[in-house]
C-alpha cells in the first residue's frame, strides 16, 4: 500500500479528531508517518502510525498566539519558515505517495508543493470565508484591523515564494482549509456558508471513536437527576472564578453536576464542592455526553460536535479563535444559547440554563443536527474519500474494504457506533 505523511498541528482539539482515520488507514495497509509534539506520541503510536517528533519548534508560549487571528496566522507561518530547511531532507527520504496535513499546519502545503504530490487538508474547524468572518461580533472583528500583523504576515509568504518558489499563501489561505481535497470533520448542514464551500470539501462529520487512555469515573455515583456538563476544554481551563461561579449557581439545583477543569487546576484550590457535584481534572468526555441534558462549553469545534453528535442542547460561553463561529452557529441553528465570558454570573448561568432545559426545541434542534453528522459517516467516510483520492491520482491500489463491512456501515447510529467501541 501507499506511504502517507501526516503533518498534524500538536493540540488535542486539531489531534484527537485524526487518529480513528490514521488508526483505520493503517488497519488497510498504509503506512502513515504522523509528526507532532511528544506529547501526543502514545496516542498516535496507538494507532500504528510512525511517529515523528517535531523537536523543538513549537516554543512553550506558542498557545497564548490563539487569543488572536491574526496573531495565530502570523506565528504558524513563522514555524514554517523554522520547519521546512531542517525537515526537508528527511521527508524527501521518506518518499511519500501523498501527503496529509491539519489545516492550521502551513508546512504541510509547502512541503507538498515542494516535492510535487498530492495533498489531503484534514480540518477540525469551519473552512474560513470573508462572509464568515464578517458574521461574528466586533470583538473579533477588532482583531483583523492590526495591519502590522497583516504586512508581517505578506512579507513571509513572499519571502517563502522567493526562495522556495512555492506560491504566495495570503491570510485567508491560511483559514480557507483549501486543497486538492478537504475533509471537513463536520456536516454540510453545520457549516456556516457551506454552499461557498466546492465539491474538493468532503463533509464527513466527527470521527469518533472509544479512547485508548479513558480517565477512571464514578459512574455508580451519578444521582437520577438531570445531568449538567461543565468543561472548557484543554486550553481555557485555570478557570477558578467560574467554577466557584458555577458552584453557586447548581449547587442548590435538583442537577447533577459533572465539571471537568483540566489538569493544571488543582481541586484543592477549589474549596468546598457542593454535594450534586462531581469535579475531576479530565472525564470520559464521549461517555458523559450520552447522559448529559445540558453541556455548558467553551464551543471549542471538536467538544460541541461530540455534544451535538449525542443530541444535547448547549450553553455556549466562546473564549478566542474559533469559538465564537462555533457558538454563533449553535444559535443560529436553534440548539443553544450563547454567553460572553464577561457577563457570566451565577443567576444568569441558572437562568439560561433553566431557558435551556425547559424549552425542549433546542434538544430538538440539537438532534438534527446530531442526525446530519452521523449521517457524514465520520472517519470511515473519510478513508473512502481518500480511497478516491488515491485512484484519482494513480496513487498505488484502493484501500481494501474491512472484511464483512459494507459501505452503509459507515452511516451507523450512535447506538450501534458505542456498540462498536466507536
Amino acid at each position: 500500500m501507499a506511504t502517507a505523511l501526516f503533518f498534524g498541528l500538536p493540540r488535542q482539539g486539531h489531534t484527537n479528531p485524526t487518529l480513528p482515520l490514521v488508526a483505520e488507514l493503517v488497519r488497510r495497509g498504509e503506512h502513515i508517518l504522523y509528526y507532532s509534539t511528544e506529547e501526543y506520541r502514545a496516542a498516535i503510536e496507538a494507532t500504528g502510525a510512525e511517529f515523528r517528533d517535531y523537536g523543538d519548534i513549537f516554543p512553550p508560549d506558542y498557545v497564548s498566539y490563539i487569543n488572536n487571528i491574526l496573531a495565530s496566522v502570523r506565528y504558524l507561518m513563522q514555524v514554517t519558515q523554522r520547519i521546512i530547511d531542517p525537515m526537508l531532507r528527511e521527508i524527501q527520504e521518506s518518499q511519500p505517495d501523498y501527503i496529509l496535513y491539519d489545516s492550521m499546519a502551513l508546512w504541510g502545503q509547502y512541503f507538498a508543493q515542494l516535492l510535487r504530490l498530492p495533498a489531503i487538508c484534514s480540518s477540525s474547524i469551519f473552512p474560513c470565508s470573508w462572509r464568515m468572518i464578517m458574521s461574528v461580533p466586533s470583538s473579533v472583528l477588532k482583531q483583523l484591523l492590526s495591519l502590522n500583523e497583516y504586512w508581517r504576515i505578506i512579507t513571509i509568504g513572499r519571502h517563502m515564494h522567493q526562495k522556495y518558489g512555492v506560491r504566495k499563501l495570503n491570510f485567508m489561505d491560511c483559514l480557507r482549509s483549501e486543497s486538492q481535497m478537504t475533509l471537513v470533520y463536520t456536516s454540510k448542514y453545520f457549516q456556516p456558508f457551506a454552499r461557498l464551500c466546492d465539491e474538493t470539501f468532503k463533509f464527513v462529520g466527527p470521527s469518533l471513536q472509544s479512547r485508548p487512555h479513558i480517565p477512571p469515573f464514578p459512574f455508580e455515583a451519578l444521582q437520577p437527576l438531570p445531568l449538567l456538563y461543565i468543561s472548557l476544554g484543554t486550553i481555557y481551563h485555570q478557570r477558578n472564578e467560574f467554577y466557584h461561579c458555577c458552584f453557586q449557581a447548581f449547587g442548590d439545583a435538583p442537577y447533577q453536576v459533572v465539571l471537568s477543569v483540566g489538569e493544571q487546576t488543582a481541586l484543592e484550590q477549589l474549596g468546598p464542592i457542593p454535594q450534586n457535584f462531581i469535579v475531576r481534572q479530565s472525564v470520559p468526555q464521549l461517555e458523559i455526553l450520552q447522559r448529559t441534558s445540558l453541556f455548558i462549553t467553551h464551543a471549542g469545534m471538536n467538544s460541541a460536535s461530540e455534544a451535538l453528535y449525542y443530541g444535547v442542547p448547549l450553553l455556549a460561553i466562546p473564549e478566542a479563535n474559533d469559538q465564537p463561529y462555533v457558538a454563533r452557529r449553535i444559535v443560529q441553528l436553534g440548539a443553544g444559547i450563547s454567553l460572553s465570558p464577561k457577563q457570566v454570573t451565577a443567576p444568569r448561568l441558572r437562568c439560561l440554563a433553566e431557558t435551556i432545559l425547559a424549552d425542549t426545541s433546542y434538544a430538538r434542534a440539537s438532534a438534527s443536527i446530531g442526525e446530519s453528522l452521523r449521517q457524514a459517516g465520520g472517519f470511515l467516510a473519510a478513508v473512502e474519500e481518500i480511497q478516491r483520492f488515491k485512484q484519482k491520482h494513480g496513487i498505488d491500489q484502493a484501500l481494501a474494504v474491512p472484511l464483512g463491512q459494507h459501505r452503509s456501515a459507515s452511516r451507523s447510529s450512535p447506538a450501534q457506533q458505542n456498540t462498536l467501541g466507536f
